[in-house]
């Protein structure tokens, strides 16, 4: 059983308790599930009763550099937090390593994947979201 309240998928529960170390071309991030500190990472968090019914239904975000969750909180609206998604704790992350990223300009690979995160909140805080008319079809497909 994990002793932290988030793992890694495809880890062993001894992973998900150590720090992760993701080495980049600017330094290394720590992934710390103790500290709920994902740099770099795709996280997942329960939708309180749904995922309690149907338990292959979450919550995600995208973690900055630095590690600074965003995710889609309702329409018009990007939630920003250093440790919880709009729905709670972080239950599970993926981590994003630093050699899936090119780069083709000057910029560090931790700054190209905050710059992407922050175009992407950019445009989806324009736009109108819920769980039955945009997420689900996107899903499906």
């Amino acid at each position: 059983m994990c002793k932290s309240s988030a793992s890694v998928v495809g880890k062993g529960s001894d992973s998900a308790t150590a720090p992760l170390v993701l080495a980049g071309d600017g330094g290394a991030s720590v992934v710390d599930a103790r500290r709920e500190h994902y740099p770099m990472c795709v996280v997942w968090s329960a939708i309180p009763l749904l995922t309690w019914l149907l338990p292959v239904v979450g919550h995600t975000g995208v973690v900055t550099s630095d590690g600074t969750i965003y995710d889609f909180a309702g329409p018009y609206y990007i939630n920003r937090s250093k440790s919880r998604t709009a729905f709670g704790l972080v239950l599970k992350y993926f981590p994003v390593s630093p050699g899936d990223i090119s780069v083709s300009s000057e910029k560090s690979k931790g700054e190209v994947w905050d710059s992407a995160v922050e175009e992407a909140s950019l445009v989806y805080s324009g736009l109108m979201h819920n769980l039955i008319t945009y997420t689900l079809p996107f899903a499906v497909t």
